[in-house]
């Protein structure tokens, strides 16, 4: 079955990142030196090296060698049509087991760390991971409001410990104001500042060495341009 065009830029975008691509993406040569560069870096053997999970790079190197296949495929296919023969390529390393369909890219604004797992560049597991990194690093709330002199500690406390009483959860800048205990004004200053002390989600792919500083920079602009035109 002859591949769509939408699953063909998918695994384009997979095995070549976002960045300019060669001039003949499609061609054997270049397709298998884009290979083996991904599976390099992506490769489960490398999962102690760069202190993450094995599993997780198993997933996006089984990502990745379904985009190669497919490409392969494709190539292939363009050759036999033209009237040539097209050369031989080395099948890619085999993994543990089948290959999955490569994710496609939603045409709406994503997340920075959604846009890397759509692209390939990292597992599901690596990107909530990093969205958990971050949000820890973040200063509390409480202890923002307690800071600026909205709140005594004494206060934080037991609007900490209502909130834990309440049946529903609510973030506890918003609690704090439905108690009365924070302006609407209050309110938005802490969760500006908040966010606005928040580490950057690509520190963390580059500290866990799945991204290298240059790949980042690329990838912000073409996170930027997805989102742009989305």
């Amino acid at each position: 079955m002859r591949a769509s065009q939408r699953s063909i830029d998918d695994a384009l975008a997979l095995l070549y990142g976002p960045g300019p691509r060669p001039d003949d993406p499609l061609s054997m040569t270049t397709l298998k030196r884009a290979w083996h560069r991904r599976a390099h870096a992506l490769h489960p053997d490398r999962a102690v090296t760069l202190g993450v999970p094995a599993q997780r790079l198993e997933a996006a190197f089984k990502r990745v060698e379904a985009a190669y296949r497919l490409l392969r495929e494709v190539a292939s296919d363009s050759a036999v049509s033209a009237g040539a023969s097209p050369s031989p390529s080395p099948s890619p390393s085999p993994s543990p087991s089948p290959s999955p369909s490569a994710p496609s890219i939603p045409n709406r604004p994503l997340r920075f760390a959604e846009y890397l797992y759509f692209t390939g560049w990292v597992s599901r597991e690596d990107a909530a991971a990093s969205l958990t990194w971050q949000r820890r690093a973040r200063p509390l709330i409480g202890q923002l409001a307690v800071a600026w002199g909205y709140l005594t500690a004494s206060q934080l406390g037991d609007l900490l410990q209502q909130r834990r009483a309440s049946p529903r959860y609510r973030p506890l800048a918003s609690y704090a104001l439905e108690q009365g205990y924070l302006s609407a004004h209050q309110r938005v200053r802490l969760v500006r500042h908040q966010r606005a002390l928040r580490r950057p989600v690509g520190r963390y792919f580059v500290d866990a060495g799945i991204l290298t500083p240059q790949a980042l920079a690329q990838l912000l602009e073409a996170h930027r341009r997805h989102n742009a035109a989305a």
